[in-house]
């Protein structure tokens, strides 16, 4: 099986009401719930989990994990969860649907590129006219996209199933029933390489550049999945600054 790697940047999507973490700690914690599927950018978080930073806060921290974004959406809009570790094309769709939610901070992680080894596909330009399967409107499709317009093929010249549960779409790709898709790192990684897998550089903790707001924003727009007049500047929670 073949990948590429492509760096995307996530981030942790908390609802405007999250109490501020400079607070003093209380004797009772305050239970917070984190929705986040299995991927590179929520390791930090469970991380903090394990040594314990999160009490010394006055939090309790439970994770729930996702194998859909779908799913982690809907718990989020639902408030099954409080916060949740989502990307920019999530974020924006629900703010211009009228939910109340603003981005915290940015995190770091990968998305790959799967070819299966019955495609016969080695380069990006062997794409056109093939089956890459997509969650319909996520970060998926955004980044398949843009995996596309860097080899010069347009989103048309190739066809996109949509399949929105990502051990689904690994097991299609291996079974040779479609050609390839993009999965989150440590899903898209064949089994024997995982222990050569590499951990993203981790960078501090700051909010989203604005130039990758704009260009999910666009992207949006040009699929008409959100009103032109929407623009994205208040996505990012007013008064977060780089930690």
């Amino acid at each position: 099986m073949k990948f590429l790697s492509l760096l995307y940047s996530a981030l942790i999507l908390l609802s405007a009401c999250t109490s501020n973490s400079t607070k003093k700690a209380s004797a009772q914690l305050t239970p917070v719930r984190l929705g986040a599927m299995s991927s590179m950018d929520y390791l930090p978080f469970v991380v903090a989990q394990k040594q314990g930073i999160y009490p010394s806060l006055g939090l309790e921290v439970n994770i729930v994990k996702f194998f859909s974004a779908n799913d982690r959406d809907a718990a989020f809009q639902s408030g099954n969860v409080d916060g949740t570790v989502i990307d920019y094309t999530g974020a924006a769709l629900q703010q211009a649907g009228g939910i109340g939610l603003g981005i915290a901070m940015k995190n770091d992680g990968y998305f790959y590129l799967i070819a299966g080894q019955k495609s016969r596909i080695d380069t990006i330009s062997q794409l056109t006219h093939r089956n890459i399967t997509v969650s319909r409107n996520t970060v998926i499709e955004y980044a398949t996209d843009q995996i596309l317009a860097q080899a010069g093929i347009l989103p048309e010249d190739v066809n996109k199933p949509e399949i929105n549960k990502i051990p689904i779409r690994l097991e299609m790709v291996q079974n040779g029933q479609i050609d390839a898709t993009i999965l989150i790192e440590d899903v898209g990684i064949p089994e024997n390489l995982a222990e050569s897998v590499a951990i993203p550089q981790y960078t501090l903790a700051t909010i989203p550049f604005p130039k990758d707001i704009k260009r999910t924003v666009d992207w949006l727009k040009a699929k008409n999945l959100v009103p032109d007049t929407y623009t994205g500047d208040t996505l990012v929670v007013a008064g977060y600054t780089d930690l």
